[in-house]
């Protein structure tokens, strides 16, 4: 039992500042229900919640642990206001330059041109066909081929050997013999050349070159000098007040959500401070 005593010794000295604020209310809580019971249904017939905080007096040797009854809360909803920075737009009045263009009429001399046309003559040149006949030479071949007979020539055979005897016989047979197989003419295939020239009538196209006389007309622009009226634009700045929309950031309070809060039962909704919910 020392032993414990001296365990506990020093934490509950430290308890005993800390638990000093609430020995009062647990003073009353006592007086009130009677001792360590906490009977708080007996307090109020609309009880919704009820929450039991336990309170740890500080003794010489053991702790004494107290049960006190916190009052019965209801959770609210509550609008979350927030600072928002917001650009609005402010009308500023300021001075700027305005152009303005004014137009002045001057006279200037100018070149200006006008038209001019003159009749000019040129000789082209032509060409014309014309037909004629003349006489042009042909030349015409008129050769031909003939067959052209040429007698053989035929020895007598008395002729051809005048020899007495067999001897001479024997000749004169054999000369009878060639003479029997030889024919009498001998046909023979020649041309004949022959060229013929006359002179035929041939009609042609000449071209005639010539010339002819064509008649034209030239413009061109003769330049003059006049005077004429030409707008001179001149630009002056001029001061003008206008209003612009300036932006400007500007904070405001905003509803970004909503929170729960609690609340004793039967409270009002008049402006009451509630409690904050707690883990």
């Amino acid at each position: 039992m020392l032993r414990l005593c001296k365990a506990v010794a020093p934490w509950s000295a430290s308890l005993a500042v800390v638990l000093a604020s609430s020995t009062a209310s647990a003073q009353f809580w006592r007086s009130a229900f009677g001792g360590n019971n906490c009977d708080c249904a007996a307090s109020t017939a609309a009880v919704s919640y009820q929450a039991a905080v336990p309170v740890v007096t500080a003794s010489a040797c053991a702790p004494v642990v107290q049960t006190v009854c916190a009052p019965p809360v209801q959770p609210v909803m509550q609008t979350v206001y927030k600072q928002v920075p917001v650009v609005e737009h402010v009308a500023v009045r300021q001075t700027v330059k305005k152009p303005v263009v004014e137009t002045a009429y001057v006279d200037q001399a100018v070149t200006e041109y006008h038209p001019v046309t003159e009749t000019r003559s040129v000789a082209v040149p032509t060409v014309a066909y014309q037909d004629v006949q003349e006489c042009q030479t042909v030349t015409k071949n008129m050769g031909y081929w003939r067959t052209q007979y040429v007698p053989n020539l035929k020895a007598s055979p008395c002729d051809y050997s005048n020899v007495p005897g067999f001897t001479g016989w024997m000749q004169r047979q054999s000369v009878e013999m060639r003479n029997a197989f030889t024919p009498s003419h001998t046909a023979k295939r020649e041309y004949i050349p022959q060229t013929v020239v006359q002179t035929v009538p041939v009609t042609r196209r000449v071209a005639i070159q010539g010339s002819k006389q064509v008649s034209y007309n030239v413009t061109s622009m003769v330049p003059y000098q006049t005077s004429r009226k030409v707008a001179v634009n001149t630009t002056k700045w001029i001061d003008e007040e206008v209003t612009v929309m300036k932006p400007q950031t500007v904070m405001k309070t905003m509803a970004v959500g909503t929170q729960v809060a609690y609340l004793p039962v039967g409270a009002g909704t008049g402006s009451q401070s509630a409690m904050q919910p707690t883990p």
